[in-house]
């Protein structure tokens, strides 16, 4: 019943989102997605293993070259029989990295218990995945999007806008172009994206003037709780404080008297003469 129910929301999510013909050797259509995917439900229900791992193996490959873009309900749904099949097949420790990217897109999701027993280790594996739910994405240093002309990015559905994504997972990258359809797709293990959509990150203007008043509110902060200022050379005001504390005051000898001749005056008088300071 389940697997019925799955074939008509993946037929409704697929109807509803504007599909294009694109070229790609080896397409996978949504048509060809959905038949395996209720294979794979059917097998669970059957307890049939054989082919539930060839029709995992197809989903899988077939990610690469899906000619639609998919919406996250359906990923969701591609990512749960993804890790059954791991779990499953001689691969089993793939499998959390497809249940946790299940759980970030659908987290409410709960198995029937004719698909999987609640005691069995795919089970186990499902719901240990529930404690990398509300991860945020981690950005990739130093860099940001390079999104192809007249097209946009989507990760596992969701529109791709900054050079991040959450870790310890499997994503779908897919590059959509303007009439809707999939001029390229990746599977990536967390925020490990492709090289020729990132490029180096470009400070602007406005970025530095940002830094800088962030530097000023810091500052302003640290002042007010007694903090050390940092001074020009590196040095901290506590720094230079003690080293004024510990060097020794200027000896400088008394004056002394000497004679001389005032011509002004015509006579002698006592002037009053320092001696010279300590080199």
């Amino acid at each position: 019943m389940r697997s019925q129910t799955l074939g008509l929301t993946l037929l409704a999510a697929l109807l509803w989102s504007p599909l294009a013909q694109a070229e790609c050797a080896g397409t996978y259509t949504a048509d060809q997605l959905l038949a395996d995917m209720q294979i794979i439900g059917n097998s669970l229900q059957e307890g049939d293993k054989v082919p539930l791992l060839a029709a995992g193996a197809k989903v899988e490959a077939g990610l690469h070259c899906m000619i639609e873009p998919l919406p996250p309900g359906v990923l969701a749904s591609v990512y749960r029989l993804l890790g059954v099949y791991h779990a499953r097949s001689d691969s089993p420790g793939e499998a959390p990295l497809w249940f946790r990217t299940a759980r970030e897109l659908d987290p409410t999701y709960v198995w029937d218990i004719s698909e999987i027993s609640q005691g069995s280790v795919t089970f186990s594996m499902y719901e240990q995945a529930q404690k990398y739910e509300g991860w945020e994405p981690e950005a990739i240093p130093g860099k940001e999007l390079n999104v192809p002309a007249n097209s946009k990015l989507l990760i596992d559905g969701r529109p791709l806008t900054k050079a991040a994504a959450t870790t310890e997972r499997y994503h779908l990258i897919q590059q959509v172009a303007s009439d809707g359809s999939v001029r390229a797709s990746w599977i990536v293990l967390g925020n490990e994206l492709p090289p020729n959509l990132l490029r180096d990150q470009q400070v602007t203007i406005a970025d530095q003037r940002v830094e800088e008043e962030k530097q000023k509110d810091e500052q302003k902060t640290r002042k007010k709780r007694g903090d050390p200022q940092v001074l020009a050379g590196g040095y901290t005001t506590d720094e230079v404080t003690m080293v004024q504390r510990q060097r020794p005051a200027a000896q400088i000898p008394p004056a002394h008297h000497r004679r001389g001749h005032d011509a002004r005056r015509g006579r002698c008088v006592r002037r009053l003469v320092p001696r010279p300071r300590p080199v």
